[in-house]
């Protein structure tokens, strides 16, 4: 297969911006209709909490969100102590200005759009500038159609971060291979350390800096980069310590879990074995859920369809970031049995959604590699993907199966009919549409039992 020529370098043209700006629209409209009653990390619990009085529907954990607004605006501290969530704090910081002018809910979603528009153009950019247009053209309908955007985006939560954040860092662990010098290196790091202070997406790209370091005999480079990427977490706890506020929680209590299983291996053996039996098949799950199922599919298509025509279209980049998701999943999964919430097995397929990126970026250079003999192939999975991934996107507002379906997989907190469920009760009003008088006597669904969920509890 041979490559085309890269037309990344030069100015931009009419074809591209064209792309842009709809791609734009497109992402912009996808999440104001994941808002309101359609928001799916509110609507797809099976109790929503309910937010009066237009009866949009948000996450048990919406005010633990709130408090850390709160907290920035120097509120009493017992309105914001209590809070889980207080040490992400980046998107809290980034949207306080429209949070502050136009309230928590239209000013978060407000930031939240603006946010991940600019995130789509920005890596748009980057692609064509490393790879090429026609790559990065693919790369905009495809998060501009991304249900992993739209899950979390249409509500004013720290996880709106999780896609911007993991773009960014994508672009950083670029930025730091093409350097040799230490300073260069732990610049890009200590923005990696930053953009965890929104979500923690150091387990996944700090281990695929430090493995490329590694491979690239950068010696020196390893404990500037290991320091710059913990220093502002670092730096926060500390604050939170002077100011004599235990950030210590259930929220972060649960990533010690697994390392407490690994400290006593032989308490249970035989049930250790069971998980080891099961994570080939909690692989493939997370796999294929923790990024909506389409996006992963097309990344497999791209992979065999590249060795059929003995094409490479994974970098050292995206290995890096594969490998380190692997040896996360690992991790989780092959830890022994410990008490608490599990951060093993189907149900959490979300902890892994930030590797998207590296499934993209082979994508791109797929796309820019293929003849005109191959392109109609490739274009109709591409097209087939992004369509796919829409019916998801706009899922509520349609009323999609599928969407409840696949949204229940990317993180199991509730029956798979939650979503349509509370759709046809609460009706679909997105953020600005508001119905006070709708009637909600008569509809409260049964309480879940304790164990629906064996795996969460056990």
């Amino acid at each position: 297969m041979a490559a085309r020529g890269e037309s990344g370098g030069g100015p931009v043209g009419a074809r591209f911006l064209v792309h842009a700006v709809l791609a734009g629209l497109t992402l912009i409209l996808a999440i104001w209709l994941s808002t309101g009653t359609m928001a799916p990390y509110g609507a797809t619990a099976w109790q929503p909490f309910v937010l009066e009085p237009c009866h949009y529907l948000i996450n048990i954990d919406h005010y633990h969100f709130e408090a850390v607004y709160l907290m920035l605006q120097h509120a009493d501290r017992s309105s914001w102590e209590p809070s889980v969530m207080l040490r992400r704090i980046l998107f809290p910081v980034l949207s306080l200005p429209f949070v502050r002018a136009f309230g928590f809910l239209a000013g978060g979603v407000i930031a939240s759009i603006l946010l991940h528009v600019v995130a789509l153009i920005a890596f748009s950019v980057f692609v064509r500038r490393t790879v090429g247009e026609a790559g990065a053209i693919t790369v905009m309908w495809l998060l501009a159609t991304y249900p992993g955007i739209t899950y979390w985006a249409g509500l004013p939560y720290s996880y709106v971060v999780i896609v911007p954040g993991a773009l960014a860092c994508t672009m950083l662990l670029y930025a730091s291979e093409r350097s040799d010098r230490v300073r260069d290196i732990a610049r890009w790091c200590l923005w990696l350390g930053m953009i965890n202070l929104g979500y923690d997406l150091v387990p996944v790209f700090g281990p695929a800096v430090l493995l490329r370091l590694v491979i690239r005999r950068r010696w020196r480079a390893i404990l500037p980069a290991v320091v710059t990427m913990i220093a502002p977490t670092a730096l926060l706890l500390l604050t939170f310590k002077a100011i004599h506020v235990d950030v210590l929680n259930s929220n972060t209590n649960n990533y010690a879990g697994p390392l407490s299983g690994y400290l006593h291996p032989l308490a249970n053996p035989q049930l250790w074995g069971r998980y080891v039996l099961q994570m080939p098949a909690i692989f493939i799950t997370n796999f294929l859920f923790g990024n909506m199922l389409f996006l992963p599919l097309l990344f497999v298509a791209a992979l065999l369809f590249a060795r059929s025509e003995r094409a490479r279209i994974v970098g050292p980049v995206d290995a890096a970031v594969l490998i380190a998701f692997l040896a996360l999943f690992v991790f989780n999964n092959g830890a022994p049995p410990y008490r608490g919430w599990q951060m093993r097995g189907h149900w959490i397929a979300r902890l892994y959604q930030p590797v998207f990126a590296a499934f993209l970026m082979p994508v791109a250079r797929l796309t820019e590699l293929a003849t005109s003999r191959q392109m109609r192939a490739w274009r109709t999975a591409v097209v087939i993907a992004a369509v796919a991934n829409a019916s998801i996107t706009f899922g509520p507002i349609l009323m999609n199966p599928l969407a409840a379906i696949l949204y229940q997989r990317f993180y199991v907190h509730s029956p798979a009919d939650s979503l349509l469920l509370n759709l046809r009760h609460y009706g679909r009003r997105p953020l600005g549409f508001c119905d006070p008088s709708h009637d909600l006597d008569h509809f409260k669904p049964e309480p879940l039992p304790p164990d629906w969920h064996v795996e969460r509890i056990r």
